[in-house]
């Protein structure tokens, strides 16, 4: 196809480096997207429908008008349903350009407007979602244009439909432009609409209005939500369907934030207390679940001491039943709770906190695992060692991987904000997150035990040197009392990798040295290419960070890290040369010039050379840093 004319292009499946040059060459073509786009060939006219969009801001006026917009009329009433789908993307940066040009009440944005209101009537709901997508994105470029009233009368006409399907994409399509229809309507025409779809006859069009009942709120005024819209979203908390009640229990904490605070505590406290003694277990594991957040958005502490009780007094009537959506949403709730509580309301807290974290419900324990971060910052240090962190530690060897998971996650914001003289303590139990039921007995997961039939077959061999650098790994890693074993699930082993580079920011480098340093290099002699990458980029910011520190222990992790990089650049196995690369280009994207070390630039001329395509192409990334050039004079 290299040399074809525009009139036969042809579209491979898997098109070289000259052929995808002349399909981006013809997809930025005016006169190949008007030919393409009504082809007789399906996958033929996709790509250069989606092309549309992205070519609109480049293109003069008067195409757009006299020719995309023709177009775009045509399309959104194809019989298929992926292309209505796929023009749907051209009609915001369309609706932008008329705007600009024109001005939002020119009838070419109206015919623009109409074609997005087609999407959201049709049959299809993948076109419906992307219709929506289009109507909101239109009508954030003409606020106050009269065209945007055939939008309200679309959203009243679904509305009133009786098909069930239509009266959700309705109330849908008036949560996303209400902020602009209300400049039309009004605050209360807008309030007496939602009124109508409270007393649907459909518990899902209730359960709907509910669930998007915060989105209303925002674009009405404080005094507007207080005296037309709560009274709405009190008449769905007594709603005759339990699912309906549960979503108003999920958007209360967001209601309350939206009232003036001096309402919250008196005009939702009464409704919260009610949906958690709900005869749903659901509704009242949802309430319980929103127990914390809503007591952060009460202003006044005057209540903190009553609101504890009653939130212990919840738990310990459920501690000894089997009943875990209760426990768990009390989960969910504490540290929304503690933060309120503060130092002063822990010991309220206290026994109630052990007894969850060691809940023999998995669920409970994530939980608390990945919210231990949010405990650090109201609590004093002696709280913090007696009662927080030997949690944590626990949940690092818990036997649940999903547990780990939780700590691992947030873990680099957990030390960062624990006191200094507690991340040692911390530091040294990483290895129990990576640590399985059994020690590394049977089969390696590290790259040391795969044996490749050649370099292009993306498995790897152990050389006596890497069998060195590995041991030397394992050493200093011995003295620091980490064991490296590995867990079976690699997205564990990830998420712990991406929480190394960011601490080196805060901890102590004699930490980095002993603690940080041997768990990277471990993994990045994983054997899943994902953990590798991850944990090669944090060493990356692990040397961007050394060469610009200064001290002694500084000074030796450069020249441990740049030893490293040496040697890595010149193993047999390929996929560790690919990782230097990996570890100099996160370098370089933080703000290093890798050139200005000679040992580093001479790595990169090196690995420039390789014999092997995807090392020289990860390495081709890294560039010199632009010199500046003074003006003349």
């Amino acid at each position: 196809m290299g040399s074809a004319p525009a009139g036969d292009l042809e579209l491979d499946v898997f098109p070289d480096r000259q052929e995808s040059l002349e399909i981006d060459e013809a997809l930025s073509s005016l006169e190949a997207i008007l030919k393409y786009s009504r082809s007789s060939l399906f996958l033929q006219r996709l790509p250069f429908i989606r092309a549309i969009g992205f070519e609109t801001p480049r293109l003069e006026f008067d195409a757009i008008s006299t020719q995309l917009v023709p177009l775009v009329e045509e399309l959104v009433r194809d019989p298929e349903d992926i292309i209505r789908d796929a023009v749907s993307d051209a009609l915001h940066p369309m609706g932008r350009a008329i705007c600009e040009h024109e001005g939002s009440n020119s009838p070419l944005f109206g015919r623009v407007l109409g074609c997005a209101l087609t999407l959201i009537k049709d049959h299809c709901d993948a076109v419906r979602d992307a219709g929506l997508d289009a109507c909101i994105g239109v009508a954030m470029c003409a606020k106050g244009s009269s065209d945007l009233e055939q939008m309200g009368q679309t959203a009243d006409s679904l509305l009133a439909s009786d098909e069930l399907a239509d009266r959700l994409w309705g109330l849908r399509l008036l949560a996303g432009v209400l902020d602009v229809m209300v400049e039309l309507w009004g605050e209360s025409e807008t309030c007496q609409r939602l009124c109508k779809v409270g007393a649907d006859a459909s518990h899902d069009v209730r359960k709907e209005l509910a669930m998007q009942f915060p989105t209303f709120c925002t674009c009405l005024s404080a005094e507007s939500v207080l005296q037309w819209a709560l009274p709405i979203f009190q008449t769905l908390t007594h709603d005759t369907v339990w699912s309906v009640r549960q979503a108003t229990a999920d958007v209360l904490p967001a209601i309350s934030n939206l009232l003036p605070p001096s309402s919250r505590h008196t005009s939702l406290l009464p409704t919260l207390n009610r949906l958690r003694e709900d005869l749903s277990t659901w509704v009242k594991a949802s309430a319980l679940m929103s127990f914390g957040p809503f007591l952060t958005t009460l202003e006044t502490q005057s209540l903190v001491p009553e609101l504890l009780e009653e939130f212990c007094k919840v738990i310990s009537e459920h501690c000894g039943l089997s009943d875990d959506a209760v426990l768990l949403s009390c989960a969910h709730a504490f540290p929304g709770v503690a933060l309120k509580a503060g130092a002063q309301g822990w010991s309220s807290l206290r026994g109630l906190y052990l007894t969850m974290a060691g809940c023999k419900e998995e669920g409970v324990r994530r939980t608390l695992a990945c919210s231990a971060h949010e405990l650090v910052a109201p609590l004093d240090k002696e709280v913090l060692e007696e009662d927080v962190l030997p949690a944590v530690h626990s949940w690092m060897e818990d036997p649940s991987p999903a547990v780990r998971m939780g700590t691992a996650k947030y873990l680099g914001v957990l030390i960062q904000q624990l006191p200094q003289e507690l991340h040692e303590r911390c530091l040294s139990q990483i290895d129990n997150i990576l640590a399985p039921t059994f020690p590394r007995a049977g089969p390696r997961t590290s790259l040391e035990d795969r044996r490749p039939t050649s370099p292009s077959s993306h498995e790897s061999f152990a050389t006596a040197e890497e069998a060195e650098a590995e041991a030397d790994a394992e050493g200093a890693a011995s003295s620091s009392g980490m064991r490296f074993f590995h867990s079976g699930d690699w997205r564990l082993r990830r998420a712990v990798a991406s929480q190394l580079g960011p601490m080196v920011e805060f901890v102590h480098p004699e930490l980095v040295r002993q603690y940080l340093l041997p768990c990277a290099l471990q993994l990045c002699s994983d054997c899943v290419v994902a953990v590798r990458e991850e944990a090669g980029a944090q060493l990356g910011r692990f040397l961007w960070f050394s060469l610009n520190r200064e001290g002694e222990v500084w000074g030796q992790l450069r020249e441990q890290l740049i030893g490293m990089i040496k040697k890595l650049s010149t193993s047999e196995r390929f996929e560790l040369r690919c990782l230097t690369s990996v570890v100099l280009m996160r370098a370089q994207e933080i703000g290093m010039d890798v050139f200005s070390e000679q040992e580093l630039a001479a790595v990169v001329e090196a690995l420039r050379g390789d014999a092997v395509v995807d090392v020289r192409l990860r390495v081709g990334g890294i560039m010199p840093a632009p010199r500046s050039v003074s003006p003349p004079g």
